[in-house]
């Protein structure tokens, strides 16, 4: 009796905490002041935040790292003009050198001739709705947040057995990204191009967690311990919300075609340089540089154009969001198909293998508690499994297609339309993401 009474008079009545809404000045603390729970306790701080235990920070750091990683990365319209043409040395007359507009997410070996510039504004826009096949909209997506533990002997030591509740957060995320993209390509010569791309990113995100306290190991021995509202009352709610805009990562990139680019096909060498010029902190950049080096392959013969893009990309630099950027295997094929001299359709394959990235899964969990009521009073361990994300160090292939149209109103003026979807479930995906552009060739 002694023993119980001195259980209970560790575990009084927790005190009402009531929903609440949260603003951040930056999107990578969302979601940690979104699932932090503190019951003030009239005997000791009932802690559900995520920095009162590793296994906490490596679940928000999970998710943050799969929005991060892939909010910075979004596919980018290729800065390439839809009109590419070479001079005849002989002559000195310039003429096209596909009669398609070239692709949409992908690089053509084509270059934009020599003295020839293009230049144009491109918009996407993305809303998510589903990490690696868990919907993240609709409470699914579930993270189970350990109590705060004194360290000695730990969670499972009967005098503090009320340290082995826990705190379920059924998330519901609302995310949005927007980029505008102003692009640019010079031909240095009919062989070598040199291109931009600058980038502006609106990201929003939205947070509305559904919380239930587990009362593993006080059910029953002192059940009012981690209550949000004296009945017990097991349930409560946060949310949070913001935005941010911004800078991207710029990208400069350079491209030599190897082969006569008169002849509609090529073999080209490119690279892209991104340079860490967006917040990382709201998800508008990487924070580290990389550098992709790739190979491009194009034909043209007839109506038909076809390319494919393989390479690699190399990430140096720390982010303080996704701390060890993975380096990525890329590629990506398509064609054109000239559907009339002022219309073409593209459609690419885009491919990426996120060498020993964080990957973040719904699946279960087992937790261990200690119940005082157990075994006729004397109090055993006891496990019980629940949903819980598991965030482990693997390669991920991540798998897009995109469906397009160019359309030359007139002039070398070029109209892209056209959208991307998700071909798997890995990573962070979008339903469909829209995309329209402009370019103009001088």
């Amino acid at each position: 009796m002694r023993k119980r009474l001195g259980l209970l008079a560790l575990t009084l009545a927790g005190m009402v905490a009531q929903p609440s809404a949260v603003h951040a000045d930056d999107l990578s603390t969302l979601l940690t002041q979104a699932t932090d729970t503190l019951l003030p306790n009239l005997t000791h701080a009932a802690h559900f935040e995520v920095a009162n235990a590793a296994e906490n920070i490596n679940l928000v750091t999970g998710i943050n790292q799969a929005i991060a990683g892939q909010f910075a990365t979004v596919p980018l319209g290729s800065p390439a003009g839809g009109f590419t043409s070479s001079i005849d040395s002989s002559t000195g007359v310039g003429s096209r050198n596909s009669t398609t507009f070239g692709p949409q997410f992908a690089e053509r070996a084509l270059t934009t001739g020599k003295r020839k510039f293009a230049v144009g504004v491109q918009f996407l826009h993305a809303s998510y709705d589903n990490l690696n096949g868990t919907d993240i909209r609709d409470g699914s997506l579930t993270i189970q947040l350990l109590h705060e533990d004194d360290g000695t002997p730990g969670r499972l030591d009967p005098a503090r057995f009320f340290e082995g509740d826990v705190m379920t957060n059924q998330l519901k995320l609302d995310l949005k990204l927007d980029t505008a993209l102003v692009v640019g390509t010079f031909g240095v010569t009919d062989h070598f191009d040199l291109g931009v791309v600058l980038p502006y990113v609106r990201a929003d995100l939205t947070i509305d967690v559904d919380k239930t306290t587990q009362p593993l190991a006080t059910r029953t021995f002192s059940p009012t311990t981690h209550e949000f509202a004296p009945g017990p009352i097991y349930t409560g709610s946060s949310s949070a919300a913001g935005s941010a805009s911004g800078i991207g990562d710029i990208v400069l990139r350079g491209k030599y075609n190897f082969l006569d680019p008169s002849k509609g096909s090529g073999l080209a060498l490119a690279l892209d340089v991104r340079v860490p010029t967006g917040d990382e902190k709201n998800f508008l950049g990487t924070g580290v540089t990389q550098a992709k080096l790739y190979v491009i392959g194009s034909s043209h013969v007839g109506w038909f154009s076809s390319h494919i893009n393989l390479g690699y990309t190399a990430s140096t630099g720390t982010s303080s969001v996704v701390t060890d950027f993975p380096d990525e295997i890329n590629y990506v094929a398509g064609f054109e198909a000239e559907c009339h001299p002022r219309l073409t359709f593209a459609a690419d394959l885009i491919g990426r293998v996120l060498l020993d990235a964080q990957v973040t899964k719904q699946t279960t969990a087992t937790f261990l508690a200690f119940d005082p009521d157990l075994d006729g009073g004397l109090g055993a361990v006891y496990a019980t499994t629940l949903p819980q994300l598991e965030v482990q160090r693997q390669d991920q292939s991540l798998l897009q297609g995109a469906l397009g149209l160019k359309i030359n109103p007139g002039g070398k003026w070029v109209i892209s339309v056209g959208a991307l979807v998700p071909i798997s479930h890995n990573g962070l995906t979008s339903s469909v993401a829209g995309f329209v552009g402009f370019d103009y060739s001088f």
